[in-house]
């Protein structure tokens, strides 16, 4: 990789020169990766809201439902964590962004994100809503996203507590062929399981901000329910980091970002679903097994239709 790195960047150098590089100047990393002990890196945070780092998460994007989320790196408090047709539209992450410092009348020190395009009006936004006070060199901070380590790691745990279920059963859909991934498929999905996922994730975000953290050795961050760490900081030995911001800087920016649409998929196809909902008298599902259900049908009569014409 190293080798890449430095071709990308116009070097012309051989492999086994990178290797002799790597064994004088980082000996000890060297000796560490041949036994496998390589050390990673130390997060530090000083309290609530000194930083929040967002990002989106894809595992359930084949199947149409794109989820977006954002923690607090020194409670793990979970902000905000939506589901939507989309991950991508910069007006609607920054919407997520807004109206979580719309609720709070404050701002954090410093937010954490990737430096895909969807992030560009947050960064908007939160230059708009801080105050002179700020250090703005270091207050937006960008890279890749395997080091927005805290938000990366908890979506490995939400994979585990929800996202793997929907994941092996979309994938059991698609292998019995109630599923092929094209724009149909994908618009019903959206239309049948967007709100029971939203459901859920609300769930799993309640569960996770009121569940206790063990603590970790040789972990220096703090350990306890992430609610209680994010409110109470003083019982860790921490201060909030949370910045008021006026008024008049949030009226700016609730003018300039977008909501999610209660029309969750494409519109021609949530069309066809409520009409055909409408003149079969079908209630929105209450269950899993009814989301199916309601799927398979709404699937077969629009396949129906299509054969037909």
């Amino acid at each position: 990789m190293m080798h890449m790195k430095c071709v990308q960047n116009g070097y012309c150098v051989t492999q086994e020169t990178i290797r002799e590089l790597l064994h004088i100047f980082y000996p000890n990393g060297i000796k560490h990766r041949q036994q496998r002990r390589l050390q990673g890196s130390l997060y530090l945070n000083l309290g609530p809201n000194y930083l929040w780092h967002i990002d989106g998460y894809d595992g359930l994007k084949p199947f149409g439902i794109c989820i977006h989320g954002a923690i607090d790196g020194f409670s793990k408090y979970v902000l905000w964590l939506e589901a939507y047709k989309t991950n991508n539209d910069p007006k609607l992450i920054s919407g997520y962004y807004t109206e979580t410092v719309n609720m709070m009348d404050s701002c954090p020190l410093r937010v954490r994100a990737d430096l895909g395009t969807e992030n560009r009006y947050v960064r908007d936004m939160y230059l708009k809503s801080i105050t002179e006070d700020h250090d703005v060199q270091n207050c937006y901070l960008v890279g890749s996203s395997n080091r927005n380590q805290r938000i990366e790691r908890w979506w490995g745990i939400l994979r585990t507590l929800n996202v793997q279920y929907w994941m092996d059963f979309f994938k059991l859909l698609e292998s019995n062929g109630s599923y092929t991934g094209d724009l149909l498929d994908k618009a019903l999905v959206q239309f049948c399981f967007m709100d029971v996922i939203q459901e859920e994730l609300d769930e799993v975000r309640q569960l996770w901000n009121c569940h206790r953290i063990r603590p970790v050795r040789n972990n220096i961050s703090p350990s306890g329910r992430p609610v209680t760490m994010y409110t109470c900081p003083d019982l860790y030995g921490a201060q909030d980091y949370l910045c008021a911001v006026p008024r008049a800087n949030v009226d700016s920016c609730l003018e300039e970002y977008v909501l999610k649409s209660n029309i969750t998929c494409d519109a021609t196809v949530f069309e066809i679903c409520t009409m055909i909902m409408d003149d079969h008298d079908f209630q929105r599902p209450d269950c899993d097994d009814s989301v199916v259900i309601l799927y398979q049908t709404l699937r077969r009569e629009i396949l129906s239709e299509i054969s037909r014409t």
